[in-house]
This record gives C-alpha cells, structure tokens and sequence, in this order.
C-alpha cells in the first residue's frame, strides 16, 4: 500500500461526503482488515492533528465517526445556503433548520452567522419571525422610499418609515443609502 497519508488525503478531496475509516480504506485498498482500518485511523488521526481534514459525527446511533477535508461548519453553511438559494420563496430561519439533519443542527447558528457576516444571506426579522434572504432587503426598501417620496405620499420621515410594512432594521441603512446618493 502507498504512503496512507497522502492517498487518504487525496480520496477525501475527491469524496462528496464525509466517510467512515472503514469506507475510505475499502475504497483507496479494497480491504476492510481490522489492522488496515486501525492504519487507517492512526493516519486519520494525524491529518486532524495537523487540521488537514476533519471529524464529523456519525450518521446514526452506532455507526462510526466519519472524515472529510473541509469543516462540519462548512459543510453546514454550504447546505444552508443551497437551501434558501434552491428555494423560490422566503424561507424562515426555524424553516431551513427544520430543512437539515439531526447532527448539523450543532452546526447551524455558527454556519448562518457566517453566511450573514460574509453578505451570502440577510436576516430579516418581522415580527417575531426571522426570515433568510439571498439579496438584502436595502435595495427594495430604498425603491419603497424613493416611491412613496416621488408619489407625495407621506412626506415626512416617520410617515414614510410607517409606510414601510417589512425591513425596519434596513431602513436607515436604506435611507442613508439614498441620502448619500442624492448630494
């Protein structure tokens, strides 16, 4: 058998999913040997210690822990965001993590943060309902203000925020955007 380390390392970037020590030794050597996987788990190990590929929870009670070369967070953030971006209308935050499984559910406030901080989704909160967006909201509020302020409506400030229903934690952004459009 070749050197463990570089062929585990280099199946794992090629998998689409995290796999067990005993699968990954099958599929690199055709074997399933008790001393192979123990190998194989050692080399693991190594490639953890070193933060070369990462160890996600099993599938399901009494299956092993499984390997893969990028992070359970990334690997949550990545289903979060084909979630609401495969999705044609607004989903809620309680929707999307209703939309994954068990073992990624630990992984998901940290994921969507990281969504948000990196401007991939937006956070509208309405009510007591946090709804996820794949465009912000500050473009749409600024149309709004822009079109009730063109058609004379409500001409001063706190009438036009009252006109605006949704996103009243984008429409300052929204209004300063406008503000510094217009000087």
């Amino acid at each position: 058998m070749e050197d463990y380390t570089e062929s585990i390392e280099r199946y794992l970037l090629e998998a689409k999913e995290p796999l067990t020590a005993k699968q990954i030794c099958q599929a690199i050597w055709g074997t399933s040997k008790p001393k192979d996987i123990k190998k194989c788990e050692q080399t693991l190990t190594a490639l953890m210690d070193s933060q070369k590929i990462f160890q996600y929870p099993s599938k399901a009670k009494n299956q092993k822990e499984r390997y893969w070369h990028d992070s359970p967070v990334a690997w949550v953030k990545q289903k979060i965001y084909n979630l609401v971006e495969g999705n044609d209308k607004t989903l809620t935050s309680k929707m999307v993590k209703g939309g994954i499984r068990k073992w990624e559910k630990n992984f998901f406030d940290e994921a969507l943060e990281q969504l948000m901080d990196e401007n991939r989704l937006f956070e509208l909160k309405f009510r007591n309902t946090k709804y996820l967006l794949k465009n912000s909201p500050v473009a749409q509020i600024k149309e709004e203000i822009y079109n009730l302020v063109e058609n004379d409506k409500p001409s001063t400030l706190k009438k036009v925020r009252g006109e605006i229903k949704w996103g009243k934690n984008f429409f300052d952004e929204a209004l300063g955007q406008l503000m510094n459009e217009n000087k």
